[in-house]
Order: C-alpha cells, then structure tokens, then sequence
C-alpha cells in the first residue's frame, strides 16, 4: 500500500539537493507523534530475518510539475507531491494520521501545507511489470578494493545487480512472514534503450548525511514471482529504501510463464 501527500506552493520552496535525510526524518517524527513504541521499533530494531534487518517502507523524491535546480539547491515552484509506501498498515495508519492531524511538514527552515493524504491504489501484479523510478534505486554489494572490502555500489550493466535484487527482496519476504519463500524467480532488465539515448548518464549520487550512495534512475523490467515484484513495488527495489531509494511507478504489466524467465549468468554461478 502507499499514500500520496499532496502540498500546495504558494511561495517558491528552496531545499538544498540532497534532501532524503530531511524527509526520513519527517517520515519519524510523524511515526512518534502518533506512537513512540512503534516508531522507536522501526528506527532501533526494524523487522528482521536471520541476516539482515529491514524498515520495510520507502519514499518517492518529490514531484512537482515547476522545478529548478540551482547548483546545489533545489526550488519547486508548483504543487508538491510525495508518495510513502509500506507493506505494514500499521506503519502507514500511524503516519497518515499524524500527516492529517498536524498538516505541515517541516523541511529544515522550510514548511510545506498539507492539502491532502489520500491512498493509492494498488496496481494489479503480474509475472512481468515494467517501471520507471520514483526515486534511484540503489543495490550495494562488497568488493576487494586496495586489499579491503569495500562498499560497491552496482551499475545497470553489472551482472550480478539482478540476482541481488532478487536475493534482498527474498529477505525481505523472510522478514514479513518469516518464511522463506521457495522456488522464487526474478530477472531485472534495465532498459538498453533508454541507456543508450541517455548516453549511459543514469546514475546518480545522493549524500545521505555522510554517505555518498549511487542510484540507478532507469526503467527497467521485472520479471519473475509475482509475489516477489509486489515486495518490491511495496518496500522498494533494490537497498536502503528507508533513506529514499528504490521507490517504483508501473509503466507496463503482463502475464509470462515461469519458463520465460531465463536466469542471467549471476544466477547460474
């Protein structure tokens, strides 16, 4: 499930770029008003399964149709919106209630009116869906780099990037039901075309406090277990959803036979 939230510019809003930090905060700050347990759940613990743990909502960058970049700023000059998505209800009841109650939302110096939280519905899955991001979606994997592990961020040619998003996705199935979900199938295809016209410039870099994390903004096609694209479309696609990464809209939606989807060499080795 997800929420849109929708905030009316009367006055031109100037934030700086890299602004993810400001709206994981927000998405908190609403979550203790309404509960302090729940919320210092989420922030301390999270949900787990036996390897990782995981927040379990993402968020979209904001949307408005009258945007300027400025060196590092961003200003938006029309109506502002902005999508939260989660698999829990509980995580959603929780924010939207406090985002009806209180109909501001503090950005640093910056305060945006709420005009209207309203819910999404969602779409129908398939075997294959295509999307566009939302926001970038990131997947991060370690590499030997001057004889130590370093944190390596994937690129839309990498062969690997698929098979770690099925296996992130498949952990964060563990973590809702906490069964493993077998014989699930996932093949990610970011889409060449678009690369191409592109000239290969689709990544970009956020600084999220002090991390400098890379995100692929490309559509791309999933293909595979339904329940696993859902997960994605839900939690986001890819890791760190909960500082705003991974977050998808459907371009596109199919039925394909498990027998279509044919594994990458990732998924051979």
């Amino acid at each position: 499930m997800r929420i849109k939230i929708e905030c009316p510019i009367r006055k031109a809003v100037t934030l700086p770029i890299n602004y993810n930090y400001y709206l994981t905060g927000v998405i908190y700050n609403f979550l203790r008003q309404s509960d302090q347990n729940y919320a210092s759940f989420l922030h301390q613990e999270g949900y787990r399964n036996q390897q990782k743990r995981f927040k379990l909502f993402t968020f979209s960058q904001l949307q408005a149709r009258r945007r300027q970049i400025k060196g590092d700023q961003i200003c938006f000059q029309s109506t502002v919106s902005w999508y939260i998505s989660s698999p829990k209800d509980e995580f959603l009841t929780h924010l939207a209630g406090s985002l009806l109650a209180q109909q501001q939302i503090q950005l640093g110096n910056q305060e945006l009116e709420v005009s209207s939280v309203s819910a999404v519905k969602d779409p129908d899955y398939s075997s294959s869906m295509k999307f566009k991001c939302l926001a970038p979606l990131t997947m991060s994997t370690k590499r030997e780099w001057q004889g130590k592990d370093s944190t390596y961020y994937c690129l839309p040619q990498d062969e690997e990037i698929s098979a770690l998003i099925q296996q992130n996705l498949e952990r964060k199935y563990q973590a809702i039901h906490q069964l493993p979900l077998t014989e699930a199938k996932l093949k990610v295809t970011f889409d060449a075309d678009y690369i191409q016209r592109r000239q290969g410039k689709v990544t970009r870099l956020v600084q999220f406090k002090d991390q400098s994390i890379r995100g692929i903004m490309c559509p791309f096609q999933a293909e595979g277990s339904v329940e696993l694209i859902e997960l994605g479309y839900q939690t986001g696609f890819g890791d760190k959803n909960s500082f705003g990464f991974g977050m998808v809209e459907v371009i596109e939606s199919k039925l394909v036979s498990q027998s279509q989807v044919t594994p990458t060499k990732a998924d051979q080795k």
